[in-house]
């Protein structure tokens, strides 16, 4: 699994930015399109945190979001590699995770680095019921990862507590 590991997080970056990519190059997204009875594309810019959180478009915010997801993703990095060589018997599904984490932090962190902004396209809703926002491949890989984290976390406790 952790040779599995680099390459995973790399596909995660491709696809992320691939995508983002098509949906500017093909100019997806301009006006909401359906694709599915629970699925919208429509294109958006993210100059904030996840949900639009400090959405600004003063430089001194940008810059300040770009240092801080620097240091947060450099901090991952750190703390994952020494996860990874001193847990040899990390569960799958905590590699798993951090690889989503990490894909997907990366990919939004490059898209703000190089456009200082995050392209969302993806809503979900179901009739006239929406998800409180719009996202990305990456933020949904992103939440992915909290989620199987948390119930690793959970089930490894139990386990402990068995003992």
């Amino acid at each position: 699994m952790n040779r599995l590991f680099i390459p995973g997080i790399f596909s995660i970056v491709l696809l992320d930015l691939f995508v983002k990519y098509a949906i500017e190059f093909f100019d997806w997204g301009t006006k909401p399109t359906s694709i599915s009875h629970f699925l919208m594309i429509s294109k958006t810019y993210n100059k904030g945190l996840f949900f639009g959180i400090a959405h600004s478009s003063d430089l001194f915010v940008n810059y300040s979001i770009i240092l801080l997801m620097t240091l947060v993703i450099l901090a991952l990095i750190f703390y994952v590699c020494k996860l990874l060589d001193s847990n040899n018997n990390l569960s799958r599904v905590s590699k798993i995770s951090w690889m989503l984490l990490l894909g997907g932090g990366i990919a939004n962190y490059i898209d703000r680095v190089m456009d200082n902004k995050v392209t969302d396209y993806i809503i979900l809703h179901y009739d006239e019921f929406y998800f409180p926002g719009i996202f990305n491949i990456a933020d949904f890989f992103i939440s992915v990862a909290f989620i199987f984290l948390v119930i690793d976390i959970l089930i490894s406790n139990e386990k402990k507590d068995r003992i």
